[in-house]
């Protein structure tokens, strides 16, 4: 684990049920580098509102120029390339008066596809949060939800065909639990990853001023298969060490 994640996810598992026989472990390693880097030199402290209205300091970034953006009733939407443009990481920020909530409730596949239509090439001032987070999930309930309920359910699950032959193949498998750990870190230079916004249009001669200084929506993506390898939500802009 702590190969396959370069030392961002050292361990899975503080401990270990006597009863549960396996695990199924799974790492996903990303590591990119803006296609245009930010400038050390323009990054300043600055308010992040919550949700709740209050603030908190951040290390707000600053780039001025060509981004794919969209701007739309509810949101707005900023596309910013890794490396030759293989991978791209995609800020969705909330309209002023709509939650972040609201905007996660509505994503959908179809919704998706329509927001990342809507992206065109303009020049704009960006401002964007450095941060750093890990979070663990337990994700039992959500993949009941899914449609996985028997999994998880004693008197059901039927793993016999993953077991051989021997002194435990009368026992019966059931998914005890899933969890998943996710790194993520952005900074200057790029994103690294393991496993709302305050817009000021001037006058038309000024590039217009992105800044992401409320919740936002973040999702990595590859564009040539389309795969969305992580999403998530900045509520706070921590640096976790």
């Amino acid at each position: 684990m702590q190969d396959a994640t370069r030392g961002k996810i050292p361990r899975l598992l503080d401990e270990i049920d006597p009863r549960e026989r396996l695990f199924l472990i799974n790492a996903l390693y990303f590591q990119g580098f803006w296609q245009i880097p930010f400038d050390p030199e323009k990054t300043s402290t600055e308010n992040f509102y919550r949700a709740d209205g209050s603030t908190v300091s951040c290390q707000m970034m600053h780039r001025q120029g060509e981004f794919s953006v969209a701007f739309l009733d509810s949101l707005l939407a900023v596309d910013l390339p890794y490396g030759n443009g293989a991978f791209s990481m995609t800020i969705v920020l909330p309209a002023e008066g709509v939650s972040l909530q609201s905007v996660v409730a509505q994503l959908n596949e179809d919704r998706l596809k329509a927001w990342l239509a809507a992206l065109a090439s303009r020049e704009i001032v960006l401002g964007l949060p450095r941060f750093r987070f890990r979070n663990q999930l337990h994700l039992n309930d959500p993949l009941s939800h899914m449609g996985m309920a028997i999994a998880f359910d004693p008197m059901r699950a039927d793993f016999s065909p993953m077991q051989q032959p021997g002194p435990a193949a009368g026992e019966k498998l059931v998914v005890t639990r899933v969890l998943q750990n996710t790194f993520v870190q952005v900074d200057e230079k790029g994103t690294e990853a393991a496993a709302v916004t305050g817009i000021g249009i001037g006058v038309t001669s000024v590039p217009p001023q992105v800044t992401a200084n409320r919740p936002f929506l973040f999702l990595i993506r590859e564009h040539f298969a389309g795969t969305i390898l992580f999403i998530g939500k900045v509520e706070e802009p921590v640096w976790e060490k």
